[in-house]
């Protein structure tokens, strides 16, 4: 999971628009580090933009005891598209609860970005289920703009349905009606992966 702490959306809103969490979950480290995902499901038929979430963990007595600014591995979460925002908590102690609170989510008709599109895309999900290698095509449609920047986040799921792993790859430029080979591997926090979710950003 890359870093992305200079990735902080330029502003929030008074009240952010309603985008629906769907679960939390952390993973802890063999560091006491704890890695914490809560789902956003996006149910509209706009796309929504700047969204960030505030992550509180409490210990066993309900005290707030850590908080951080979590944010999406895109720029956007698509309409009927399912991603997480995340934050990393190093030292964390045993037995803390998870509480999100959106503090930022705007609807956009999705201006300035591309229809770029995922194609033979083949998954394959190691022996021990703790990685998956991933690899396929991007394609972007020749009656569109140049992009100047690709990025595919990649969610990985284990058989409950919860997210286990993420990775982000970052691709360059493109131009209208080229393809584009990605690979890369995605690893589990946790359990055992049993599918991986693929949402990709072009602009």
């Amino acid at each position: 999971i890359p870093d992305v702490s200079s990735s902080i959306p330029g502003g929030a809103t008074p009240t952010p628009a309603p985008v629906p969490v769907t679960q939390t979950v952390c993973h802890p480290t063999a560091d006491d580090g704890l890695w914490c995902f809560a789902l956003l499901q996006n149910n509209a038929p706009d796309y929504f933009e700047n969204i960030s979430a505030q992550v509180t963990l409490f210990n066993t007595s309900s005290e707030a005891i850590a908080s951080q600014t979590a944010f999406l591995p895109l720029d956007i979460l698509p309409p009927n598209t399912s991603l997480p925002v995340f934050a990393f908590f190093p030292n964390a102690p045993a037995g803390v609860t998870m509480q999100i609170q959106i503090l930022s989510a705007v609807p956009s008709n999705g201006a300035g970005y591309l229809s770029a599109s995922l194609n033979n895309i083949v998954t394959q999900i190691g022996w021990n289920g703790l990685t998956a290698k991933v690899s396929g095509e991007i394609y972007l449609p020749a009656e569109s703009k140049a992009a100047t920047q690709t990025r595919i986040a990649a969610v990985a799921y284990d058989k409950g349905g919860q997210v286990t792993g993420l990775k982000i790859w970052d691709g360059g430029s493109m131009q209208p009606g080229e393809k584009a080979v990605f690979s890369f591997q995605v690893a589990s926090l946790g359990a055992a992966i049993d599918r991986v979710e693929y949402v990709i950003q072009s602009r």
